[in-house]
């Protein structure tokens, strides 16, 4: 008895975490690699190999994580080898100001900051998790998590919309 007992405990732990952490979202922070990448060529180069969305609960914040393509820096000699230089990744960070569930289950997260006070931009990120979606509506595995970019610009001299898109698998539980 004492046995199964033990045996039960050991194997119910692992699922009563998950639960757990599902339950205290507030704890913890959520990522997804973003395989679907459209950018606004206008803001960002497109040399961009990676993406990935962070919802980081214990700071309140949402960034957008770009990682840059490896590139050789050309050598003036023909017969020098190739030094590859890495990129830093560039991050989109916001503070998060709302978090809302619909009827359908379909969470969706927005971030935003405007400094257009200051002759700024006004920055949105919107993230839409379908991952818990009790709604019979497509979506493709691949585009679980749907982000959206906003960059707006009203100042005296530079004036535009920007808007990148992206999407990848379900958010999913890290440590940062």
């Amino acid at each position: 008895m004492k046995k199964s007992l033990c045996l039960s405990i050991l194997f119910l732990t692992p699922w009563a975490w998950a639960e757990n952490i599902t339950e205290n979202l507030e704890l913890t922070s959520l990522q997804a690699p973003l395989t679907h990448i459209q950018l606004d060529d206008r803001q960002f180069a497109q040399n961009v190999e990676k993406a990935y969305v962070q919802i980081d609960m214990p700071n309140q914040e949402i960034h957008i994580i770009l990682r840059q393509q490896n590139h050789c820096q050309t050598a003036t000699d023909n017969d020098a080898p190739c030094v590859m230089m890495r990129p830093s990744d560039r991050t989109i960070s916001l503070p998060l100001i709302s978090q809302e569930r619909d009827a359908c289950g379909i969470i969706t997260w927005v971030a935003d900051r405007d400094s257009r006070a200051q002759d700024g931009p006004r920055e949105t990120i919107v993230i839409l998790d379908h991952s818990k979606m009790v709604c019979r509506i497509y979506v493709p595995r691949d585009e679980i998590t749907q982000v959206r970019y906003t960059y707006l610009m009203e100042g005296r001299k530079i004036q535009g919309l920007y808007e990148s898109i992206f999407a990848g698998s379900a958010l999913e539980a890290i440590l940062l």
